[in-house]
């Protein structure tokens, strides 16, 4: 079993809020490992503590606004498309005063790679318009 697996079946036995501090966790222990190899920065404990806060907060006030809770316990997984169709799955991310980055995968049925890009624009969208975006180079 792979590591990104396991942690996909692990996170299911904890509490909802011990899974989410993982998470939070988990991506902030990769994202300080990305300024350190590509920003040559350093991101300090104090610094994770202060952000994990944040994203629990704001991920715990969503959760108490949002009115379609996942309950069941299974992980996510990619689902092929038809046959004889193509899937689109796209992300992006931004940073205040950096960017955004885009990114996406088109497969087949059988989960065969036909195209995949990513690329990062210096500009400030919004997450929805950077969301956007990413579709719209997907379609092109």
């Amino acid at each position: 079993m792979e590591l990104g697996d396991w942690i996909m079946v692990e996170i299911h036995h904890l509490s909802r809020e011990d899974g989410t501090l993982l998470a939070i966790l988990l991506w902030l222990a990769w994202y300080a490992r990305d300024e350190k190899v590509f920003g040559d920065r350093v991101v300090t404990g104090k610094m994770i503590r202060a952000t994990t806060f944040w994203h629990l907060t704001n991920f715990q006030a969503a959760q108490l606004q949002s009115s379609h809770v996942r309950e069941d316990s299974q992980p996510m997984k990619w689902t092929p498309p038809p046959a004889v169709s193509i899937k689109l799955n796209v992300d992006a991310t931004f940073r205040i005063g950096v960017g955004v980055g885009l990114g996406g995968v088109m497969r087949d049925e059988f989960g065969t790679v036909i195209w995949a890009w990513a690329f990062k624009k210096e500009t400030s969208f919004t997450f929805e318009v950077a969301e956007a975006m990413a579709v719209r180079e997907g379609n092109s």
